[in-house]
This record gives C-alpha cells, structure tokens and sequence, in this order.
C-alpha cells in the first residue's frame, strides 16, 4: 500500500457498507453490492463467475449474465481503488475472483475472532475480560446483518448463520455478566430476548437466575412455565435437565445461586460448588472463576498489630449504634436494594473480615428523592452484618446556611463514639484521620455519611483496612471517588407513575387512595415522581381525611405545587431543599438553571443550551454537567438532558424573579429560533420542498443544528419531535406567532411521514391561531393544509378536504403559486384516496402547472411529477405513467431526495405490474419498502407491502403474498388506519380460497 493510502473496511453487520477511513464509498446498484457481499462472505476464497450468477438472478439468469457480473466486478474494482489507492483486493482468479484483505477490516471476521477469544476466555474461568471481549463483539453490530440481500440465497443464509452466532454471543456474555454480578445490567434485554427467542433454553435460565437474584422468586418460577408452555406448543418437548435443576433450586431456594454475584468482590475462604448452569461453558467458567477468586482472596499471615498509644486505648463501650431512625417505608427501590445487598454478601459469607475488601458505595440523586431515607433502610436491615457497630453523621453538604460540617468535626464525633477519652484526640486532621483508620483495624463497622458535598469531604473519613463499608449519600455522583477510591455508584431516581401510586396507596390506605382514582392520578401527576412531594402530600391529605382527594388535587393545581408541597418546615420546603443546591452553583451555571425554566420541555441538547443562554456549545456541555452534578438536571439519555416538573417549576420561578422581563423575553426568542432554524434544515435535509419559506436571520447567540442527510435529519427529528410540539404552543402563548406558524410549517413533512397525525393536528391548529393574530393570509393557507393533511391520515376525507379547498383559496388570493401547488397536490391524493382517479389526475397536473410558475426547489416538482404519473397508472394508461415516473425518478436521484424516490419506486412497481414484468415489479417494490423503512413512512411502508402481495399473487406466489399482505395489515392495525378493514378481508378471502376477491 502506497505513502498515505486510506484503509478500507466493509461493513456486513448491519447495513451493508463500504468505508475509507471512515467516508462512505459509493458501490453502485442492488446487485453490484450483492456481488461485493457475496465475495466478502467468502473473504480468502475464490467465488466462481458461475456461483455469483446463481446468487444474483437463480434460474432466470438472463443470457448475457456473465458479462453483466464481469462488469460489475469492474465497477466494484474502480471503486475500491479511488476510494483507497489499493490495488490488490478484489482479484481475478479462474474460475472467478477473490476478494483479499486483512481480516480486521472486514466487521463480521472481527466479531468471529472476538466471539471465540470471548467464549475461550470464559471458558478458561475469566469472565472480566470475557465480558469485555464479547461486548466489543456485540458493539460491532448496527442492524441486520445483510438484511438488504434477503433474496440472494447464499447470502441470506450467511446472514442467518450471523445471527445465530449473536444470539450466542449474547448469552456468553451473560454467563460472564452473571459470573461477575451484573445482574441488573443485563435483565431488561434477557426479558426482551426470550420473548423473540422462545426455544432458546440457555437464555431462560439465565433470566430465572436474574430474577431470582433480584428478590422476583415467583417471577423466576413463573418464566420456568412459560419457557415449558412454549416448548410443548411449539415442539412437543419438555425443558432440558439443566433448565429444570435451575427451576428446583428456585423452589428450595438454593444458596448456589446467589454465589456467582460475590465473585468481583471477594469470595468465600472455601468455594462453594458451582451451581448447574444451562452449557457447559458456563460451568467450566463459574468453576474456574470461584477458584481463581478464592485464591485471590486467601488471607495473608495477619501482622502483628501495632501497639495503639495509651492515650488513644478506649476504655470499654458498647458498640456505637448511630443509625437515625428507619422510616422503612422505602416503596419502589426495589433495584437499588439489589445493588445495595452485593455489597454486604461477601461480608456476610466471609468468616473473618481480613478478606474482604474495603468498600464504599455513592447514593447520588436529586434534592428530595429519598436518598437518606434509602441509606438509612438498608443499614438497619444489614446492621447484623456490622457486630462492631454502626456509624453516622450528617456532613450538611446541602444543609441550610451553606455550612457543611468540617471533616474533622465529623471525625471527633466518630472517635468520641469509639470510646476515645476528648484529651486523646488529636489537634491535626491528618492524625485523626490516623487515629480512625487505626481503629477500625480488625473490625467489621458500617459507616453512613449522609449529605455529602464533594469527595474531599469524605476523604479523611474512610476506614482503610478491610471488612468496613461505607455508604455515602450526596447530591453529587462524587465521580472522583468512583474514580480514585473504587466506589460503587448507585443512582436513585425518581420514582414511575405506578410506584408513587404504590407509596401514596400504602400510606393513605387503600379504599381513601382509590375512592378518586381521577384525583389520584392528578396529584401524582403533580408530584413528579418526587418521593418526598409524595410523603408532603400524603401527609396533608392523611391530617383531613374527611376531604375528597379531588380537593387535594385542585389545591395542588390551582396554588401553585410548590406551594401546595410545603411541608412547614426548611427539610420538607422544597424551595428550601432546591435552593441549596443551587447555592453550590458557579454565576453561569445558575444562570443557566434559571433559563431552563423558561424552554418549553421536556428535554433539550447541548445547542438548545447553548441557544437558550447565548453561550458556545462547549460552554454549555460543561455548565449542563454542573447541574447534573449537583442533581438538578439529568443526562437521562447520552446528549439529552432533562429535569423533573418541580424542579421546572423552581427554575421558573428564579427566573421571574433574578432575571429582566428583556433578558427572558431574549432567550425565549433565542430557543424558539433556534428549533425553528433547526428544523427548517432539517426538513430541507428530508428532501426538496414544493414550497419553501425563507426566515429572517436569527438573533445573536443562536445555534442552530445543521443535519448533513437526510438520515441525521430524520434522527433530529425523532428527539426532537416532542419538544418541537411544545415549542409551537409555547410560542404562540408568549406571543411568538411567526415562529409559531413557522415551526408547525417546517415540522409537517416529518409527522407526516411518521403517520403522527395528533401532533400534526396540534401544531397546525396553534399554527392557524397565529397566523390569523398575525393577519397573514398566506401563512394561514400553510397552516389550513397541514390541519387537512391531518385529517387524511385519519381518514376524514370530506374534512380534509373543506381544510384544503380553504387553503387554495388562501393562496390564490395572495398569489403563492407554491402553496397552491401544495394544495392541489393534496386534493389530489384525497380525491384518489375516495376513488375518483381522474379528478386525482386533473389536480396532479394542475400541481404540476403551479410548481413550474413557483420558485419551489427542482426536485419537489418531480415529486408532482411522479403523481401524475401515478393517477396515469391507476387509470391503466401505464405507458403515459412510465413517460412521466421514469424522468421523476432520475431528478429525484439527482435531488438525493430518497423519500420522493420511495415513492417514485411504488408508482414504477404498480407500473410494471400491469404491464406483465413482475420481476421488475418485486424489485421496485423491495427498493421503496426499504427506503419507506428507513424514513420511518410506516403508512406507505405498509401500502407497499400490500401492492408487493398482489405482484406475488400475479405470479401464483400465494405464500409470498400471504405474508407480505400480513406484515402490512400488522402495521396498519398499530396505526389504526381504516384500511385495515378491506386488507383483513381480503386476507379472509385468500385463507378461504386461496384467491383474493
């Protein structure tokens, strides 16, 4: 390879892809990438010319095949070597050609080698690095594998072979997951996998087992049935010896069972013995592990102990039992508790302290979500663990005044408890930290440090020999304690609608909590998950009990909820415990915090951030990490960030009161332009428009989002979507009205294809309310068509209608030949939609007529164009609809506007259909119903699907049509489309006798 060469990869896990250092290479066609994959699937190894043949038409080769796949090995050939100046890959070799490369650039040969290194390391008894290995494995995956190949045998079954080999993988990793007690880590995707894997034994068990482990022992029996029901249903047999030891050892409650999750932290002095496990893999590993793990831990020859100073003996004491009271009533931390118990298994299981290592775990949240309450719960449950006592104390981090307690205070409190006289202790911090530390030697002591500020608080109390566990409550996540100390992090969370249901249930009873369920509902609503909102309001309702719920709820709306979440004093006053933490915020940060209080929900990214406080967007990455670290916001998932409504509310509220009614109006424009300028790349990324709208410029401190496809424009779209609805509505209400009808306008494309007909409705509906404040006609007419757009999608038809006859009007008396041309062009699909083609055809045309006097861009008048040659088709004039669909499609390709292609493809299928070529038809169709896929088009998607059925059908393929027609009418009940009705009986008909009606 020359001087600067590029380094190819090739891409089979998920779409089909070639790159050169990390640019995508363009291949060609269909069938040129099925020849590159077909060579790829065999990597090292010559494909004959005869072979690639087969694969790419079986028995209908044409006759000139073998110069049709010599020329496309050609293009492939001139791609590969301009994309990276390597000459010798693809290789001609009798009696066909060999793709040569090194195997680490081939994705699937990379998780084959890291699969069997994964399964042989957890095999050899280590599942640290086992997991590692076959999580890299997994991480290689994008998607299905070769999922665009489906009718090119060889491949097809290369892609099976794949996907068998993944679910394999999966369950290795478990095994190691398992083994090393991460139990909670792979639960969710357990439960998920044995639904769409039912004969998969290996992955029951291994769900019992995460069930068990998590305290679900019916749950887990109750997986055993369902795995038994399915297998007899499905194959006549009954579970494997190994599923049903594991279901027996649930029943008796087998202590085996619990033993792998112990292996990370410390083990037994003598292993116990290795459970069943479902493969034998697993046994070998769990085997190995515990023994490897045991000798780890063997205890050292104990030193013997220093002599302590005679100042520092303490006299003879009980052991301090500090803990505050246990409130117990710690509803929905059932996860938590889990996490929380590893840690004290080994404690528990270990005869003498001296293996066990020195653990410290973190609870972090935000203000109010029980994360003492919590703490102190599980200390008093697992004080039996502790003979030596527990110790506690309060560090203030977030206490009222801003004074936290001085680590030394807190150790003199500690010593004092330990039974050191008050003149033995020392002056300095270091030699009371000493002192402790010397203490604790030798001794099993839980020590809860609640309310802590940062990890240097904490530093100098925590014990330094084995056998102690320290448990540490903050609002921070204390990364640098995770990070430097090993500390075990546990988040708590807000609690679900159905677990704060649960705690208001059990602390109201329940006939008082469900004689309102409407009520219930509403103040659980307005508590937002918060635990200590909900013990505030349970608490104000339980003082009336001679008050209907519904009082309570009115109370909580109309007053203001924090007002109404008052609980009297500065511990339960939840401005009191928010405003703490924001005194431990930088100016900026805060400031930040106040803003937020004005964006319009329910979450944001980094630009929105950055918009909403005029800031670069590196800024405001790291003021959204302040917040989170001081729990007021949430980075619920990567680069989305988000706060709970209460403490919205607070930020509103700081922001009416320490910001200039001019600095908020600033930053509502800024986010409003931001998401509007946003969007409108966005949807211009989507494909050409009919009808553009140009924006003014946006104010100073905006940034806006600039998707570089169609692809990242549709994913913007899909986190934003529920923050764009909100955007409309607020900014109407604020008095934002062009941004209002702006937004709605730029958001249309988007709903529409997603089928998000109740969001479309909303928008356009504030839409239409600010254009006519603004007095714009012209905005009105966009606003009216996107409302009977709406109505399509739902199928009011004669609705959609009215709303878009309304809409030409509009735009006819402001002269906008590109609204009208919207508008005809949805007269047009409402009136083929009742049936009535040729009126469909007069309007298709029209539109048409109007796209070419507009200055709409080139490829939206192809979109028009390929209607009018749809109605052509469907009026059986298919050689008029060829002249017509044929040159859309080429604009369309030109334009890189894949969504108008989709459905320029569909025409082109129908077209071929009627004309007899119903292989040329199959194809059409594949190639749209993947692009209606990829746009998120679930409505033509299933259109597609129906009209790929009848191409089946035309050619006697019964079955094919039979499961396309299925697969369409199961996307056409989850979106509630009428057409379900007439594809169902035409279902009913083929099942009856084996024709449609």
């Amino acid at each position: 390879m020359p001087s600067g060469a590029e380094r190819l990869e090739f891409r089979l896990l998920g779409p089909f892809e070639v790159a050169a250092d990390g640019q995508a290479v363009y291949l060609g066609g269909p069938q040129v990438r099925g020849v590159l994959a077909r060579l790829l699937v065999d990597t090292g190894r010559t494909v004959s010319l005869t072979a690639l043949v087969e694969e790419l038409w079986g028995g209908r080769a044409p006759h000139d095949a073998a110069r049709t796949v010599r020329t496309y090995v050609s293009r492939l050939r001139k791609a590969l070597i301009q994309a990276s100046y390597v000459l010798d890959v693809l290789l001609t070799r009798a009696p066909g050609y060999l793709l040569q490369t090194d195997p680490e650039a081939v994705d699937f040969l990379q998780f084959e080698r890291l699969a069997e290194t994964g399964r042989r390391t957890l095999e050899a008894g280590r599942p640290q690095p086992a997991f590692d290995q076959l999580t890299e494995a997994l991480n290689l995956w994008r998607g299905a594998a070769l999922a665009e190949f489906d009718d090119m045998p060889v491949l097809s079954t290369e892609a099976a072979r794949l996907e068998r080999l993944r679910l394999s993988v999966i369950e290795d990793r478990n095994d190691a997951a398992l083994a090393l007690g991460l139990d909670s880590r792979i639960g969710p995707e357990v439960e998920n996998l044995v639904r769409v894997h039912p004969m998969r034994e290996r992955l029951w068990g291994q769900l019992m087992t995460v069930l068990y482990r998590s305290g679900r022992q019916a749950e887990a029996l109750a997986a055993f049935r369902d795995a038994r029901a399915a297998m007899v249903a499905d194959h006549g047999v009954e579970p494997s010896p190994a599923l049903a030891d594991i279901h027996a050892r649930i029943l008796r409650q087998d202590p085996s069972l619990d033993t792998l999750a112990a292996i990370t932290l410390t083990a037994p002095a003598t292993p116990p013995a290795a459970p069943a496990s479902i493969s034998a893999s697993i046994s070998a590993s769990i085997s190995a592990s515990i023994s490897a793990a045991t000798q780890k831990a063997a205890p050292l020859p104990a030193p013997p102990a220093p002599p302590a100073p005679p100042s520092a003996t303490p006299h003879p004491h009980r052991p301090p039992a500090q803990l505050p009271l246990d409130l117990r009533d710690v509803a929905g931390r059932d996860d938590e508790l889990t996490l929380l118990n590893t840690l004290i298994r080994p404690l528990k299981d270990s005869p003498t302290p001296t293996p066990t290592p020195t653990t410290i775990s973190v609870l972090s949240g935000t203000a109010g979500v029980g994360k003492t309450t919590l703490a102190v719960h599980w200390a008093h449950r697992t004080a039996p663990a502790f003979p030596d006592g527990q110790l506690y104390v309060n560090l203030r981090g977030y206490a009222p005044g801003g004074v936290a307690t001085d680590p030394s205070e807190a150790l003199r409190g500690f010593l004092d408890a330990l039974g050191v006289p008050p003149a033995s202790i020392p002056a300095g911090l270091a030699s009371q930290a000493a002192l402790y530390r010397s203490l604790l030697t030798g001794k099993r002591i839980l020590i809860l440090l609640d309310n802590a500020r940062d990890a240097e608080q904490v530093r100098p109390l925590l014990p330094g020999s084995p056998g102690c566990l320290t448990l540490v409550t903050s609002r921070d996540p204390l990364a640098p304690l995770v990070a430097a100390e090993g500390a075990i992090p546990v988040p708590v969370s807000l609690l679900s609608p159905a677990r704060s249901r649960d705690l208001l249930i059990r602390r109201l009873g329940r006939s008082r909590a469900v004689s309102d369920t409407h009520a219930l509902e509403r103040i659980v609503n307005r508590c937002a998950g918060l635990p200590l909102a909900l013990a505030i309001a349970s608490a104000r309702i339980a003082l009336r009990p001679d008050f209907p719920l519904a009082v309570f709820a009115d109370e909580l709306a109309e007053a203001g909820t924090l007002d109404a979440l008052d609980g009297g004093d500065a511990c339960t006053d939840l401005r009191s415990l928010f405003s703490w933490s924001c005194r431990t915020l930088n100016p900026d940060a805060a400031r930040l915090f106040r803003l937020l209080g004005l964006h319009p929900g329910p979450d944001l990214d980094v630009h929105a951030a950055a918009s909403l406080a005029a800031v670069p967007p590196g800024r405001a990455r790291r003021l959204l990490a302040d917040l989170c670290r001081a729990s007021l916001m949430t980075e619920h998932v990567p680069g989305r960030y988000t706060f709970h409504d209460l403490l919205c509310a607070y930020a509103g509220e700081l922001a009416a009161s320490e910001e200039t009614a001019a600095a908020r109006h600033e930053a509502r424009h800024r986010i409003y332009d931001h998401y509007l300028h946003s969007a409108h790349a966005a949807d211009r990324s989507l494909g050409p428009r009919l009808a553009p709208i140009t924006l003014d410029p946006p104010p100073p401190g905006v940034v806006s989002v600039e998707p570089g496809n169609h692809r990242e424009a549709s994913a913007w779209f899909t986190a934003e979507h529920r923050v764009l609805v909100r955007a409309v509505t607020h900014a109407r209400a604020e008095g934002f009205d062009r941004q209002a009808w702006q937004l709605a306008h730029v958001c249309t494309n988007f709903l529409h294809r997603r089928n998000l007909w109740p969001d479309l409705a909303t928008i356009h509906r504030v839409g239409d309310a600010a254009a006519e404040r603004l007095g714009d006609d012209g905005a009105r007419a966009y606003a009216l068509r996107g409302l009977g757009l709406a109505d399509r999608g739902r199928g009011d038809l004669d609705g959609a209608q009215r709303l878009i006859l309304a809409a030409l009007a509009l735009s006819q008396r402001v002269g906008d030949s590109a609204a009208q041309a919207l508008s005809y062009q949805s007269l047009a699909w409402i009136a083929g939609a009742a049936g009535n083609d040729r009126e469909a055809l007069e309007l298709s045309e029209q539109a048409l007529r109007m796209c070419r006097l507009s200055s709409g861009e080139p490829g939206g008048e192809a979109v028009a164009l390929n209607d009018v040659g749809w109605f052509h088709a469907r009026l059986g004039e298919y050689e008029q609809a060829l002249a017509c669909c044929q040159p859309a499609l080429a604009l369309l390709l030109l334009a890189d506007d894949e969504y108008g292609q989709a459905h320029t493809w569909d025409s082109l299928g129908y077209i071929h259909r009627h004309l007899g070529d119903h292989t040329s038809a199959v194809a059409c169709y594949r190639r749209a119903l993947r692009l209606f896929r990829e746009s998120g088009d679930h409505y033509s998607e299933a259109t597609g699907l129906t009209y790929l059925g009848d191409a089946h059908l035309s050619v006697g393929d019964v079955d094919a049509a039979d499961a396309a027609w299925r697969k369409a009418l199961r996307t056409l009940d989850r979106l509630g489309h009428p057409d379900a009705v007439r594809l169902r009986s035409r279902l009913q008909a083929l099942d009856a006798v084996g024709c449609p009606v």
